[in-house]
């Protein structure tokens, strides 16, 4: 703690009374004048504060500034933004979006490999059967169906089974598959043949289930046409005499979504119908 204490000294009473105060360890020295009596009658003091200790400082210099004092609540000087933290975010930010990047294009480019790719195999070199040896090469061309890949004909019921398919590099990049079934009747009595093919006929017409179905004239006795089927895009049934023939066309169209698609069912149902106007009147 720090101690304070004053000392009065003698002194006549035109120099005033020397006043010693001594504060930490240093004195200092004031000295008193005495005034006129105040109104109780008592001297009244004036208290000059000598000049700090040091040499004696002369007229018009000025003192020079003590040492600077204890440290003041002064706001700290700004931080500097740090780079780290924006590089550390535009890090974590781009990796995400890189890699969804890298996975688009590889996803795109996959496609685009899908996409152009021929479609079919190298020909087959199947014996084509005369059952099934009804159509002229350029419409197998137009059908993108030229790679003839099986043919059954059982001669006990009159019946025959046909399948063409695409040949690669010749029939474009989309799949296409054209089915062919002729049905006959195992009976040797006329009349029931037309009966058989009938009955067979009314059957497929009420069994397919189809987004539409629609009767057609041509060169047969009845036939329906049907698009968009629960087994195929296109299919013609026609019956002519004892003889009931289905034609089914089918496919799919590539594209750059997560699947393809089915053929377009007009496609398909122009298909059929071009074949079975070129069969029928070979029947």
């Amino acid at each position: 703690m720090h101690s304070s204490e004053l000392r009065f000294g003698a002194g006549d009473s035109g120099r005033g009374f020397p006043l010693t105060r001594s504060w930490s360890g240093v004195a200092y020295s004031l000295r008193v004048h005495p005034q006129q009596p105040g109104p109780s009658g008592q001297p009244q003091y004036q208290f000059q504060q000598p000049a700090p200790p040091g040499p004696p400082v002369q007229q018009g210099q000025q003192i020079p500034p003590g040492p600077p004092g204890p440290p003041g609540f002064a706001a700290p000087p700004p931080k500097k933004k740090s780079r780290a933290g924006c590089i550390i975010a535009a890090v974590l930010v781009s990796i995400p979006v890189g890699l969804i990047c890298l996975v688009a294009a590889g996803y795109f480019y996959w496609k685009y490999q899908h996409v152009n790719e021929p479609v079919g195999s190298e020909p087959l070199g199947v014996q084509m059967i005369p059952e099934c040896d009804l159509l002229r090469a350029d419409t197998l061309k137009k059908l993108h169906v030229t790679n003839f890949s099986s043919g059954t004909f059982d001669e006990d019921v009159q019946w025959a089974d046909c399948f063409w398919a695409p040949t690669k590099g010749k029939d474009g990049t989309n799949d296409r598959d054209l089915h062919i079934q002729i049905n006959g009747s195992a009976s040797t009595l006329a009349q029931e043949q037309t009966e058989d093919a009938e009955a067979e006929f009314d059957y497929q017409r009420e069994s397919t289930k189809a987004t539409r179905i629609n009767d057609i004239e041509g060169p047969w006795d009845e036939a329906f046409l049907a698009g968009d089927t629960s087994t195929v895009e296109g299919l013609l049934v026609f019956r002519k005499g004892t003889k009931v023939v289905g034609i089914s066309y089918d496919g799919t169209d590539k594209s750059y979504g997560l699947e393809d698609t089915g053929m377009p069912i007009d496609e398909a149902e122009q298909g059929a119908k071009a074949v079975a106007l070129e069969i029928a009147p070979k029947l």
